[in-house]
Parts: C-alpha cells; sequence; structure tokens
C-alpha cells in the first residue's frame, strides 16, 4: 500500500495541471488560474496546521534563517505556471518529461556539490550513466510524434524545441524549491510550516502579478466544471503525502515511485484526454523514452 502511494502521488501532479489548465480557460491567464491554485492550497495547509497542533509560525521563528530558504515559493510560481503554459502546447507526457528532466540534472549538481546546505553525494559512474540514459529518453520523447505535434500545436519545430528547453529549466527550479524548502523545514522543525510559508510566497508574488497584469487578460470567469477549483488541494496533498513517504521509505525510493506516477500519468491523460485535456496519441517511441527515464533515474537515486 505504501508503494501504491508514492505512484498516486506522482499521479496527482500531471492531474494538477490538467486540472489548473481548465481553470485557466475561465479565468482567462496562467497567472490568475496559478495564484488560485496557490491560495487554495494555503487554505488547505493552513487548515491542516491546526488540525494537526503545529498552528502557524511566528515572525520570529524565522531569526537567522538566510534568506535563500525562503524562495521556495518563487520556484514554486515558476514551476506551476510553466507548466500551464507548455501543457497546451506540447501535451501532458513532455510537460512532465522535460521538467523531470531538468529536476533530475539540477539533482545532481545539487548533491554532488552540496549546495543549499544539503549532504554532498559523491558524483560515482552509475550516477553520470543514469543521467546520460535519463537524456536518451528525453530525447525518445521529444522526437516521437513529431510531425503530428507540430501540425497539432500550430508551432514550428523551433518554437517547440523553445518550449522544451523552458521545461527543463522550471525543472530544475523544481529541485532547487525540494531542496530550499526541506531546508526551510528543518529550521522551523515543521514540514508543513514550511509548506505554508512556501504557498504563502507565492501567493503574495501571484497577488501582484495579476494585480498588474490584470488588464491584459480576457475577463475571467467562473463558469466551468467545480473540479477546476480542486488543484491547489492536490498540490497540498502531494507535499503531505510525500512527507509520509519519506519517513517510510526514503527520500531515493520516493522520488522514483513519484516518477512512475508522474509519467504513468502524462501517458493516461494525453491518451484518454480526461479532465477536458486534449487527446494525443502516445507512439512507442515515446513509451520506450518514459521507460528509459525510469531506469536512468533509478540508477542515479539508488546506486
Amino acid at each position: 500500500m505504501t508503494f501504491i502511494l508514492g505512484i498516486l502521488a506522482g499521479i496527482v501532479m500531471p492531474s494538477q495541471t490538467s486540472i489548473n489548465t481548465r481553470l485557466r480557460k475561465s479565468l482567462g491567464t496562467p497567472f490568475r488560474a496559478s495564484f488560485i491554485n496557490f491560495l487554495v492550497g494555503l487554505v488547505f495547509l493552513i487548515v491542516l496546521a491546526y488540525i494537526m497542533g503545529d498552528g502557524l509560525f511566528r515572525p520570529s521563528d524565522f531569526r537567522g534563517i538566510p534568506w535563500w530558504m525562503l524562495i521556495g515559493g518563487f520556484c514554486g510560481v515558476t514551476v506551476l505556471t510553466g507548466n500551464l503554459v507548455l501543457f497546451p502546447v506540447i501535451g501532458a507526457v513532455q510537460t512532465v518529461v522535460f521538467p523531470v528532466f531538468g529536476q533530475i540534472v539540477m539533482g545532481l549538481l545539487i548533491d554532488t556539490f552540496g549546495w543549499f546546505r544539503v549532504d554532498r553525494v559523491p558524483l560515482t559512474f552509475w550516477r553520470v550513466f543514469g543521467a546520460a540514459i535519463v537524456f536518451a529518453g528525453v530525447l525518445l520523447v521529444a522526437l516521437g510524434g513529431r510531425e503530428k505535434e507540430v501540425q497539432g500545436s500550430g508551432k514550428s519545430q523551433a518554437a517547440l524545441m523553445g518550449y522544451r528547453l523552458f521545461g527543463v529549466f522550471f525543472g530544475s527550479l523544481g529541485a532547487i524549491q525540494t531542496s530550499v524548502n526541506g531546508g526551510l523545514g528543518v529550521a522551523l522543525d515543521s514540514t508543513v510550516q514550511s509548506s505554508i510559508m512556501n504557498f504563502l510566497v507565492g501567493t503574495a508574488l501571484l497577488f501582484f502579478i495579476c494585480l498588474f497584469q490584470w488588464h491584459r487578460g480576457p475577463a475571467p470567469t467562473t463558469k466551468g466544471p467545480w473540479w477546476m477549483w480542486t488543484g491547489g488541494i492536490l498540490g497540498g496533498a502531494f507535499v503531505l503525502f510525500n512527507v509520509y513517504l519519506q519517513h517510510k521509505l526514503g527520500t531515493g525510493m520516493t522520488v522514483i515511485l513519484n516518477l512512475t506516477g508522474l509519467t504513468a500519468g502524462g501517458l493516461l491523460i494525453d491518451r484518454t484526454g480526461i479532465l477536458d485535456s486534449p487527446k494525443r496519441d502516445v507512439p512507442l517511441q515515446k513509451v520506450l523514452g518514459v521507460v528509459l527515464m525510469l531506469v536512468g533515474a533509478a540508477l542515479i537515486r539508488l546506486l
């Protein structure tokens, strides 16, 4: 059951992206959808903190904490909004694959050099070999069905590659967010309070972005399915699942289970078109690429 929970936690993420993409259709811009997502997630985590007895942090709790431990919210905003930008153009699978590639590469750098006060992990042959296999998997996914993707998106090959590179970039910010929030959780002695600060910073940032960008988007509407408002709850649930899984299974196995769920969920959404997502072909080449990424990630994390 614990392994199944880890896979379900991974499936939550592409599902959240699909839900937030539908919310974007109603609200008009990705920033508005991201703001609602962060706001709902913030309320959910605050309620949870009181249920668990942690309560809210006090300003004095941050005395002596370095400034960079507070950038998790900025990274989270970039990751979430980036997903909303990529999803309609390159589909669920590639919106998962390219950020994951960036996350794995940045994770290797953080572990190797001990950035953000994490324990250093030597760069062994198996870790480099695993990264090379992940890169090969990314190439297979990128090249699979490329002509149909160009025709369906209305974008040129160069434009699609630009979107993919952007996915790698904000995926690397996802790895930074994980490290920073982990350090803040240790400093505050509460994973829930660290998550609340992450959502609080992200909500505040998106509020001001939406305030200054309001006139540039179409008028928002609340019309749409009820489930389009639940993305923030899924984001909060993902954090909670991983807190439990890391305690039971360790970080390495948790990452592998999450990655399995992420890729499986992305393939399912692209193939079925659920949650009002555009249905896309999933050729065998893409499936093989995803499998290679899983093998490479396992080598990096477990050896």
